[in-house]
């Protein structure tokens, strides 16, 4: 049986404040995105030291740069896991919530970094961290180019991805402070100590204060407090 919105593309519908409140949600959260990507590579060297047994000091360069080798790894499968299942989720369960899962996927594995033993948990922890972050940027990208039609994707795109310079710049500013790391940062083997780490428990908190408000205020329903127009 036809029907006349037969063939058409359903559209969000949605005041200026809801338009607004997606973007500013997704660009805060592609901004935590940038900031956990950042945390590991400025803190690798001294994480990786602290956590490997007393080896000699030749042979401390290279094996930090095998494991900063295997943690970028675990970063570039991990994203790109994490995109194809969240975007998968994404289109069955709807932007929102998608979204919110991955920011609070990221925020408790990029926590959990604490409690690591060894350089091989934290190439783990990192691979399945960033899986939140592979799906972060589909969910925020769809749900932003939906709620803001007549503006150009490539343009909204654009805006997303700065988002993750400012939480790089915003932790480069943080290190500084902190000043240089060393494994004297680290409590014990067992963690990932007192300079990276307190960065990493404090994006931890910020992003579930972030992941609720998001979900406050666009809804816990699938796609929102949203309407759709075809």
């Amino acid at each position: 049986m036809h029907t006349p919105n037969a063939g058409k593309k359903c559209e969000l519908v949605l005041d200026r404040r809801g338009r607004v409140v997606v973007l500013v949600a997704s660009f805060l959260g592609w901004m935590f995105a940038g900031w956990e990507m950042a945390l590991l590579p400025l803190s690798a060297r001294a994480a990786t030291i602290g956590l490997l047994p007393q080896v000699d000091a030749f042979e401390i360069d290279q094996l930090v740069a095998q494991w900063f080798a295997r943690y970028i790894a675990a970063f570039l499968f991990g994203a790109a896991l994490g995109g194809l299942v969240f975007g998968w989720y994404g289109d069955h369960a709807g932007r929102t919530r998608a979204m919110g899962i991955s920011v609070l996927w990221y925020s408790i594995f990029t926590g959990l970094t604490y409690a690591v033993e060894s350089p091989l948990q934290l190439v783990v922890l990192r691979f399945v961290a960033c899986m939140g972050i592979g799906g972060m940027w589909p969910a925020g990208v769809s749900l932003v180019s939906e709620a803001w039609p007549n503006v150009a994707r490539p343009t909204l795109a654009g805006l997303i991805g700065t988002a993750a310079n400012v939480g790089m710049a915003l932790l480069g500013i943080a290190v500084r402070l902190i000043g240089e790391l060393s494994p004297a940062h680290f409590n014990s083997l067992r963690s990932l100590g007192d300079g990276s780490c307190c960065s990493a428990e404090r994006q931890f908190s910020w992003d579930l204060r972030f992941c609720s408000l998001f979900l406050n205020l666009l809804g816990g329903s699938p796609r929102g407090r949203t309407n759709r127009k075809c």
